[in-house]
């Protein structure tokens, strides 16, 4: 009977395998596994694409990448594997521990923030993996600042119930600037133009010297791997769309001193070829042929087209958009430069609709008032431009610190087609304090300003949401102001206490906002400021355009011998000098007292 048991038992044993986190080690195999017949999870609710399949063959290698895949979502502390063969199959149980949920109450960064706000915010949820991606991103942001030998560590430290503080222990040491760039090589450009090419490693003159006496103001870059790196592209870049298919640029030197780096490029530039045509094609769009004249290599042309059909990609929800540009030699060019076709291809990506947007870490803001200023909804497709003007309008209603680009995520579910956006808050202090000089609609060039105000408590909705209003107290001096030759501006002379009560301008309220109300004033000053701050509010993002929207295109050059880039600007507004004025005058017009 005890033999017969232990053939029984022989036959219902599971086979336990254990996996170790980071390395999905998975215990042997059965020699002869039968067909999975199931695939469960124990131990928690997660909906995950397995390698693993009902009815096909168990197999150990595709464990081992359902374990990864597993501890890459970073939620677990434990997986382990059990399978359980039966006559008709084997079935897997990924056996999961979930890790313990803990949210942020406070994350401090010791001993400088270095005036940097990681994009975590408070009552988000935090655990280690997420804590050490936070140490990543200040430590790029570090090395992108100049300092190269900076270290970054998180520490959790549990308080109270569910919840934690995020200490992140920067060690910064020096920060090198790059005191000189030499160019070395054949460059066949003017030095002054070759050095307009760098933009990362660039060092400029702000304030002109006086010969003898001072030396004037220059700004040195900070170095980096990634600044240099950058650069080296561009200078490649510049020299691919001038027709220098050939060109290779390397680094000859980069010497780090202290606080200091020399460094010394070197240029390759090849041979200049002459340009026939232009051919642009890809999948769901027709064929351009650009022609180009005398042979030059129409860059600019060319840039446009992509940055056209990129546009009409992100209309369409393309997240991933690539091109690439293969050059043909067709002749050697017997006595002058040879002579080459040139063909793009345009890939696109898989198009996307948003699933949820996610605004985290706002307490004194209703969600509506936040998502008026949002040109995108949940089911619209994800437009990255409209996504980018979504931002620009977050930030002019001036409720949170400026949100960047970099900072949003965007997951992307390849299996529904669907994306999810995660945009991280940081409100601005409650109180706040300025003292402004002679300029303002109220008193042009006429009055001094001193103003302390303070957010109201986040009670009411829609016109009366008090949160967003600010009830200030000013000191105003005038002093001969030229506004009196403007009609209904407030032309009181001497020294005047104020007690008011604003709202600014929000692009999601339009109308409701920018508001000043200030009885000491009178109807007209108030209405006078109410006027101005409504069309220059307006008028400034039409005079600066969409071109602040529009992201570098980087065009992929195939050839022999290693690929290079040409990096696609976006194309300068016109009347650029003319637009800048514009915009110099309106934001003058637009800092009346309490704004």
């Amino acid at each position: 009977m005890r033999m017969i048991a232990i053939l029984v038992a022989g036959l219902c044993v599971s086979s336990l395998f254990a996996a170790e986190e980071g390395t999905g080690g998975i215990a042997p195999v059965p020699r002869t596994p039968g067909l999975v017949k199931s695939v469960t999870v124990d131990g928690a609710t997660i909906k995950a694409r397995f390698v693993t399949r009902v009815g096909e063959q168990l197999d150990r290698s595709h464990l081992r990448k359902d374990v990864q895949s597993l501890w890459s979502t970073g939620q677990f502390q434990d997986i382990r594997v059990r399978t359980v063969e039966d006559i008709d199959g084997t079935a897997v149980v990924f056996a999961v521990v979930e890790k313990p949920k803990l949210f942020l109450r406070d994350l401090r960064m010791e001993p400088n923030t270095f005036g940097m706000q990681p994009s975590l915010t408070t009552g988000t949820p935090i655990d280690p993996l997420r804590a050490q991606q936070v140490a990543g991103q200040v430590q790029r942001r570090l090395v992108e600042r100049g300092y190269v030998d900076a270290t970054v560590e998180p520490e959790l430290v549990p308080v109270g119930k569910n919840k934690a503080d995020l200490l992140i222990h920067v060690t910064s040491g020096d920060s090198v600037k790059v005191q000189d760039v030499e160019i070395a090589g054949d460059t066949i450009f003017k030095a002054k133009e070759v050095q307009n090419a760098l933009q990362a490693l660039r060092i400029k003159k702000v304030i002109p010297g006086i010969p003898g006496i001072w030396h004037g103001y220059t700004m040195h870059p900070a170095y980096s791997e990634q600044a240099l790196q950058s650069d080296l592209a561009r200078l490649q870049s510049f020299y691919l769309e001038r027709g220098y298919f050939d060109a290779r640029v390397s680094v000859d030197n980069a010497n780090v001193d202290g606080e200091s780096a020399h460094l010394k490029l070197f240029v390759n530039p090849g041979q200049h070829y002459q340009v026939k045509q232009i051919e642009v094609s890809g999948k769901g769009m027709d064929s351009n042929i650009l022609r180009s004249t005398n042979g030059i290599f129409v860059a600019r042309e060319l840039c446009n087209c992509l940055m056209r059909q990129r546009r009409e990609a992100e209309k369409k929800g393309v997240v991933d958009f690539n091109a690439r540009l293969n050059f043909h030699p067709i002749e050697d060019g017997e006595g002058h430069d040879p002579i080459a076709d040139l063909t793009a291809q345009v890939d696109e990506g898989r198009a996307y609709t948003i699933g949820r947007i996610d605004f985290q870490g706002s307490k004194h803001y209703k969600e509506g008032t936040i998502r008026r200023n949002f040109l995108l909804d949940e089911g619209d497709v994800l437009d990255q431009t409209q996504l980018r003007k979504s931002l620009a309008r977050l930030n002019q209603a001036q409720l949170f610190d400026p949100v960047e680009e970099t900072q949003v995520a965007v997951n992307t579910d390849e299996l529904t087609g669907t994306a999810n956006i995660v945009v991280p808050l940081h409100e601005r202090k409650r109180g706040m304090w300025n003292f402004s000089g002679p300029v303002g609609p109220i008193s042009f060039a006429g009055p001094l300003q001193f103003m302390v105000a303070s957010r109201l408590p986040p009670w009411g909705q829609g016109l009366l949401e008090l949160s967003t209003y600010y009830l200030s107290f000013s000191l105003i001096g005038y002093a001969h102001p030229i506004a009196k030759l403007l009609p209904g501006a407030f032309t009181k002379q001497g020294l005047l206490p104020v007690l008011s009560m604003f709202r600014p301008f929000t692009p999601g309220e339009g109308w409701k906002s920018g508001l000043l109300i200030a009885p000491q004033l009178g109807w007209q000053a108030t209405a006078y400021t109410y006027a101005t701050t409504q069309v220059t509010s307006r008028l400034l993002p039409l005079i600066r355009g969409d071109s602040g929207y529009v992201s570098q295109l980087a065009v992929t050059f195939e050839r022999q011998g290693g690929d290079g880039v040409l990096l696609c600007e976006p194309p300068k507004p016109k009347y650029q000098k003319l637009r800048l004025g514009a915009a110099m005058v309106l934001q003058i017009v637009a800092s009346s007292p309490g704004f």
